[in-house]
C-alpha cells in the first residue's frame, strides 16, 4: 500500500500557525502547573502571659495548614494541637481571657468593674455581691488604670493537651502574579467543635471576611490586612463582632535568601470592658530550594492585658 499524497498543499500560512500554537502549548504548560499549587505549612508557638488573672498560663501551639493554589483562587485549611497549662484562657478565632468554665462569673465581674465597683466582687454564682466563695471561686479587683484583674482560686490546675476548632480559609487575588502590587479579598469560617471546659474552643462558630494589600519596593515589602469578624457567644460570655488588623515591613537579604520583618497587629474591643489584643513583632527566615522552602522564627510582645506577654514561634514551608 502506498502512502497517501495530499491532493492539495496547505493553507498558506497553516503550517506555521500550527507551530505557533503548538510553541504557545508549550510554553504555556510549565505555568499551568506551576498555577495548581499545593503548600504546608507547619509551626510551634509557646505563650506565655498573666492576661487578666493574678496566675501566668503558658501555652504551646502546633499549627498544621494545608494551602492550595490555583490562579487567582486560594482556599486552605488548619487545625491546632494546644497544651495550657491551665483552662482560663480560650483558644478561638482570637486567645479569649475568658475564665474557660467560669466564664460566665468573670464576665459579671467584668461588668461590675465597668459600672464603677471597687475592691474584691462576685459570688460563686457571679451574681456581684458576697466575699466570692461560691462554686466559681473567682474575684475581681479594679487594679490602677481602670484594668480588670481577676483573682484565681487557690486549687489544682492540670495542665490538658487537645486539638483545637479547625479553620477554613478562601480567598480571590484581584491583581497579576506578577505584579509589584497584590490586593486578596478573602474570608473565614470556624465552627465550634473543641472543648469550652478545657480551653480549647469558645463552643460557637465565628465568620470573617476582609482584605489584604501588599506592595514591593525592590527587595522592601509594605502589607496591610484587616479582617471583620462576627465572634460566636460563649456559653456564659458575650463577644463581640469585631475586626482585627496588621501592618508589616519586610526585607529580603542576601539574593532573597533571607528576610526581616516587623509587624504591628491588633484587634477592636472582643469583650466589653476588656482592652483588646495588641502586639509587636520581629521576625527572620531563611529560603531554600528557589523559595519553595522556608524555615522562620518570630518573637512577639504584648501591648495590652489582654494579650499574651510573650509569644516565640518556628515556622516552617513546603510547597509541593
Amino acid at each position: 500500500m502506498t502512502a497517501s499524497v495530499p491532493t492539495s498543499p496547505p493553507r498558506r500560512g497553516g503550517w506555521q500557525r500550527r507551530g505557533r500554537a503548538l510553541a504557545i502549548v508549550i510554553a504555556l504548560a510549565p505555568a499551568s502547573h506551576a498555577a495548581a499549587q499545593v503548600t504546608y505549612t507547619g509551626s510551634v508557638r509557646t505563650a506565655t502571659g498573666t492576661y487578666l488573672f493574678t496566675e501566668r498560663t503558658t501555652s504551646v501551639y502546633f499549627l498544621s495548614a494545608v494551602d492550595g493554589e490555583k490562579g487567582p483562587f486560594r482556599v486552605s485549611g488548619s487545625v491546632p494541637l494546644i497544651y495550657q497549662s491551665t483552662p482560663w484562657l480560650s483558644y478561638g478565632t482570637v486567645p479569649i481571657p475568658s475564665g474557660g468554665r467560669q466564664s460566665g462569673s468573670v464576665a459579671d465581674q467584668i461588668r461590675q468593674s465597668r459600672a464603677g465597683g471597687s475592691g474584691t466582687t462576685g459570688s460563686g454564682t457571679g451574681s456581684g455581691s458576697g466575699a466570692g466563695s461560691g462554686p466559681a471561686g473567682l474575684m475581681a479587683q479594679t487594679a490602677p488604670a481602670s484594668s480588670t484583674v481577676v483573682i484565681l482560686p487557690i486549687e489544682t490546675v492540670v495542665g490538658r493537651t487537645g486539638v483545637g476548632d479547625p479553620t477554613f480559609r478562601a480567598g480571590y487575588r484581584l491583581t497579576s502574579p506578577y505584579s509589584n502590587t497584590a490586593v486578596r479579598l478573602h474570608g473565614a469560617y470556624k465552627p465550634g467543635l473543641a472543648s469550652v471546659e478545657q480551653g480549647f474552643g469558645t463552643g460557637a462558630s465565628d465568620y470573617g471576611a476582609g482584605a489584604t494589600l501588599a506592595h514591593l519596593i525592590g527587595r522592601h515589602q509594605l502589607s496591610g490586612s484587616f479582617e471583620a469578624w462576627s465572634l460566636g457567644d460563649m456559653p456564659d460570655m458575650t463577644l463581640n463582632t469585631t475586626l482585627s488588623y496588621r501592618v508589616a515591613y519586610d526585607a529580603y537579604l542576601s539574593s532573597n535568601l533571607w528576610s526581616v520583618s516587623g509587624a504591628f497587629a491588633g484587634w477592636t474591643a472582643v469583650q466589653d470592658g476588656v482592652d483588646p489584643p495588641r502586639d509587636i513583632s520581629v521576625g527572620v527566615a531563611r529560603y531554600f530550594g528557589a523559595s519553595r522552602r522556608s524555615l522562620g522564627a518570630t518573637a512577639s510582645f504584648g501591648l495590652s492585658d489582654s494579650s499574651p506577654d510573650v509569644v516565640v514561634s518556628l515556622d516552617w514551608r513546603v510547597q509541593f
